[in-house]
């Protein structure tokens, strides 16, 4: 008859120790888990050229750059006029025609030759400036995505190597991409 009251009292004590220890097991796992490092990768061509913030300054550059294209073009215009004057002053034998006109040549020569070459070196400047622009707002967007997701480390894969592989779960790159849009357009492009 003490075997039936044994039964019970370990079965008391054994189902809560055993319950005890699962959540424990539960929660020791979840801690686990939770400090592990939270890893994902992004493509950063895309977020770079999907990037409203770089589409938005390619415009302006654009416009500079065609403005600057115009100038020139009515220079080379006029450069070329001069130029057939000449050579009919040339064919024709008007020395003196030839004479007066060829320093005015020579100059507006000079200044398109300047002026072209002033308007490539500023295209470049303005180029590298608006993508070192761009990349210092694309990092900061990117840091701030992983702060509030809490991320441990978000990867910048850009096709040169630097991520081999990667499982397609772990790319984030349309939500930081989002993100980066959205952050853009909620400080009303003025970064």
């Amino acid at each position: 008859m003490n075997r039936p009251i044994e039964t019970r009292t370990m079965k008391k004590v054994l189902l809560p120790l055993i319950c005890i220890t699962v959540v424990t097991m539960a929660f020791a796992m979840g801690f686990i888990y939770a400090k592990q490092p939270r890893l994902a990768y992004v493509n950063l061509d895309k977020v770079y050229n999907d990037f409203e913030m770089k589409k938005e300054l390619e415009k302006k550059l654009t416009t500079v750059q065609d403005m600057r294209k115009r100038q020139l073009d009515s220079l080379e215009l006029g450069l070329n006029i001069l130029s057939r004057t000449l050579q009919n002053f040339e064919m024709s034998g008007n020395k003196k025609g030839l004479e007066e006109r060829m320093p005015e040549f020579e100059m507006l020569r000079q200044e398109y030759l300047q002026k072209q070459q002033a308007f490539e070196q500023d295209n470049q400047a303005m180029t590298q400036q608006y993508s070192e622009q761009i990349w210092k707002q694309i990092n900061q967007y990117v840091k701030d995505f992983g702060k509030n997701k809490n991320y441990t480390y978000i990867l910048g894969g850009d096709g040169t190597g630097s991520i081999m592989y990667a499982q397609e779960g772990n790319e984030i790159t349309a939500d930081v991409l989002a993100y980066v849009n959205e952050s853009y357009k909620g400080s009303g492009g003025k970064n």
